[in-house]
């Protein structure tokens, strides 16, 4: 009798998973047939703004319906490029869809966006993924709008990361998403191996170097871009604030300038300090390597209200210290077509989940760079290894 029981449970049990399944099925093919083509046509809204708007340096409200960048995508009529410069979208595709109520659903979205940038050059393709979430804002017109969106992980990147991570000693690259944004951190074990490099001449009329030459001129093994710099004619030769570099004081700190006022640097014993500080408390840190930047992200373990400074969505490069003195370098996507950029918030949050105690927002936009073992990890500058830079945080080879 109990075999019995057991019998009609199991039965009712499968009966209950079946009649689920089917409809969780039927409901992803109904709302394949009647909304594919609308998200089809968001996506490519979004990624038109985002290639044919790289003009705008990103929004300083939050990237949610009613906000400047909504505005932006309702109005948008391109206008960026010029007519020989082509965009070319394709691949056009989705999976995953969900109903999650009667006026709400997701679903990932993909395309292959293709753009040759001038007219001899050869086309740069960037593969779209993002996940969707959709509600109702008015049934009986039947309009949605979008709620949320994420971006989804490129499986290429990973590989890359992996790849990367698997060839260098010490050295470990890791592919990260946010909620608008994609990229990567790198993680250096040993800390004494990351120091400021620089350009060998200052206020010079021909400018700065590339972030793979400055790496070239101390045989590093990579890095990150630095501080900020005079936009000038020849600026970039000229950075801004204080500037340490292998124990040598380049530059002294200067907190008055709103774009130097933190010191972000290493002291002789590898801590990484981040912060305001007076010049008399900035010579008494006993710094090996430092530059100034900011804002401050995290302060001995503490995350800091930077409230509208450069809250806007844009490619993004921060450097940070774990509790274990390991070294965490960030890279952040904007302006792409698969990567809207990230916030001084995004930054932290990333910062956060891989334990930083310390950690500074670096230069970023056009300025943001990685370069690592003669490959270009990511460049905020199209067209480039990097734009022309003063600085850089390099990470020294290990002997042979």
């Amino acid at each position: 009798m109990k075999h019995i029981f057991r019998l009609i449970f199991l039965l009712l049990v499968f009966s209950f998973m079946f009649s689920a399944f089917s409809e969780s099925s039927q409901d992803e093919t109904d709302l394949k047939n009647k909304y594919e083509q609308r998200v089809f046509k968001c996506l490519n809204t979004l990624t038109a703004y985002l290639v044919d708007d790289c003009g705008v340096y990103g929004t300083t409200n939050e990237f949610v319906r009613g906000s400047k960048a909504w505005d932006y995508l309702s109005g948008y009529d391109g206008g960026w490029f010029p007519a020989s410069r082509s965009k070319t979208v394709s691949n056009l595709r989705t999976d995953g869809w969900e109903k999650v109520s009667d006026t709400q659903f997701c679903v990932n979205v993909y395309c292959d966006y293709e753009i040759k940038y001038l007219r001899d050059s050869d086309p740069v393709n960037y593969p779209c993924s993002y996940h969707f979430c959709f509600t109702q804002t008015d049934v009986r017109k039947d309009i949605w709008m979008v709620k949320d969106l994420h971006v989804v992980q490129n499986p290429d990147h990973v590989a890359f990361a992996e790849k990367i991570t698997s060839e260098n000693e010490g050295i470990t690259l890791t592919a990260i998403t946010g909620p608008s944004f994609s990229g990567y951190m790198m993680i250096i074990d040993d800390p004494s191996r990351v120091f400021v490099g620089t350009i060998a001449r200052f206020r010079s009329s021909t400018g700065g170097l590339r972030i793979d030459e400055i790496v070239k001129r101390y045989d590093a093994l990579g890095g990150i871009n630095g501080g900020g710099f005079d936009e000038g004619k020849g600026g970039s030769s000229r950075p801004f604030g204080i500037l340490y570099t292998m124990g040598e004081r380049i530059q002294p700190h200067t907190p008055t300038n709103a774009l130097t006022k933190i010191l972000i640097g290493f002291d002789k014993d590898n801590k990484l300090h981040v912060g305001k500080y007076t010049q008399t408390e900035a010579e008494a840190l006993n710094l090996r390597d430092a530059l100034g930047f900011g804002p401050a992200l995290i302060i001995e373990g503490k995350s800091q209200e930077t409230g509208r400074e450069r809250s806007d969505y844009s490619s993004r490069a921060a450097i940070g210290q774990d509790a274990d003195g390991r070294v965490l370098m960030l890279i952040a996507r904007g302006r792409h077509p698969n990567s809207i950029g990230a916030n001084m918030k995004d930054l932290i949050k990333v910062m956060e989940d891989f334990g930083a105690v310390n950690a500074g927002n670096l230069d970023g936009g056009h300025s943001a760079a990685m370069y690592f073992d003669e490959t270009i990890v990511y460049s905020g500058y199209r067209f480039e290894t990097s734009r022309t830079l003063p600085t850089g945080f390099l990470i020294k080879k290990l002997p042979e």
